[in-house]
C-alpha cells in the first residue's frame, strides 16, 4: 500500500499547478505516490517528468484529468493501473 499525495489544482490559473507539482516532487520516495487532479492536461509538467525519470499515468473523465506520478517504479505503477480501473 502506497501513500497518496493529492494535489487539487482544479481552480488554480497557470503556472500555479506547475509549481506545486514540480516542488511536490521531492516529496516522492519509495511509499508514496502524487495524485493530481486538473481540469487540463499538463504537457509542460509532462515533459519535465519525462526529462527526469518519473513514471505517470494519466485517467480522463468527463470533467477533470486525473495524472498519477510516481518514482519510476514497476510496481507501483501496477498498483496504480489498479486504482484507475
Amino acid at each position: 500500500m502506497y501513500n497518496e499525495i493529492i494535489l487539487d489544482c482544479r481552480e488554480l490559473e497557470a503556472p500555479e499547478p506547475l509549481n506545486l507539482a514540480v516542488s511536490s516532487l521531492s516529496k516522492l520516495d519509495d511509499n508514496n505516490y502524487i495524485k493530481m487532479i486538473h481540469r487540463l492536461e499538463p504537457m509542460m509538467l509532462l515533459t519535465i517528468l519525462k526529462e527526469n525519470n518519473y513514471g505517470y499515468d494519466i485517467k480522463y473523465t468527463s470533467n477533470e484529468v486525473l495524472i498519477y506520478i510516481y518514482k519510476n517504479d514497476e510496481k507501483k505503477r501496477e498498483y496504480i493501473k489498479c486504482l484507475q480501473d
